[in-house]
């Protein structure tokens, strides 16, 4: 959405750091559209949101597909712009997300192919063991557990998604991590760490099973 309505211009477009110390570290500096992603800068994220405004944002959701097209935010609090998508009103499930990763890669989403190219680019992560190129995001939240009493403790979600691209086709990729239990220790660390080395993991073994 922000490169097709050029909000970011160019991969050396920079967001400059406000000096508050948040929650990560890396968000704790000037940003660029690639690390905006890598890192899930939020406060980068709610400052492109507003300028997008919540009717064009409505708009593009329909327009991909997306989920449950759901940008209220929290419930009564009228927070959408900065919060919807933050363990918040915006849903999506494995098979949706699969459908929008394909649609994107299909160039059949209503944004430009530059806007399609750009997010692309700034999706790259790395090598494969074979050495096929592979590109993601992660996503990290909380959700409660089904218990009605206060103490109801939090629980990690994550989520892991991407493509390989071997030059010839692309092979989407869609893997979620949601605790069911709480665990006996409160664990501060994102789901997303945890998720992301075990989906690479799976992803070397299947191009080296599918190879030979």
């Amino acid at each position: 959405m922000a490169f097709n309505q050029s909000i970011i211009i160019s991969p050396n477009t920079v967001f400059k750091w406000d000096g508050r110390k948040r929650e990560l570290p890396t968000w704790d500096q000037d940003q660029t559209p690639y690390s905006w992603i890598k890192y899930s800068t939020v406060w980068v994220s709610q400052r492109i949101t507003p300028q997008l405004g919540y009717a064009r944002i409505k708009h593009y959701l329909a327009g991909f597909d997306y989920g449950n097209q759901d940008f209220s935010g929290d419930p009564g609090k009228h927070n959408g712009l900065t919060e919807a998508w933050l363990s918040s009103s915006l849903k999506i499930s494995a098979v949706e997300q699969l459908n929008f990763l394909n649609a994107m890669l299909s160039y059949e989403l209503p944004v430009s192919h530059e806007a399609v190219n750009n997010i692309k680019k700034n999706l790259y992560l790395g090598k494969l063991d074979n050495g096929l190129d592979y590109y993601g995001k992660t996503g990290s939240g909380r959700h409660k557990d089904n218990k009605k009493e206060a103490s109801s403790r939090e629980l990690r979600d994550a989520w892991f998604i991407g493509f390989i691209d071997n030059r010839v086709q692309h092979y989407t990729f869609v893997s979620n991590l949601s605790d069911k239990v709480a665990l006996a220790i409160y664990n501060k660390s994102l789901g997303s760490a945890v998720l992301m080395p075990i989906t690479i993991k799976l992803l070397n073994n299947f191009f080296l099973l599918s190879k030979s």
